[in-house]
């Protein structure tokens, strides 16, 4: 797709591969396997919210349970959490 848009002078458009990401480095290895633009993240982000932040620095996260579930009181009760300060 990409050599056939060069070809009519048309910009490329992004090619992106399909869900399932699980972590950083499975991110990281799909772009370099596949050539794609980016990795669509999915279910990942449902199950690792801070897959993002993984993505985004290179790195694994490995949080604690405590800041998981701190994470996901900001989330779920927002004015719980506003109260408490």
């Amino acid at each position: 797709l990409h050599a056939s848009a060069e070809e009519t002078g048309l910009p490329a458009p992004p090619m992106f591969g399909n869900g399932d990401c699980f972590s950083a480095q499975q991110y990281y290895e799909e772009m370099e396997m596949s050539g794609v633009d980016g990795i669509m993240v999915a279910r990942g982000a449902l199950i690792k919210p801070w897959i993002f932040t993984e993505i985004k620095e290179k790195r694994e996260w490995d949080i604690s349970a405590t800041e998981r579930l701190e994470g996901i009181r900001k989330v779920c009760f927002p004015s719980v959490v506003a109260n408490e300060r």
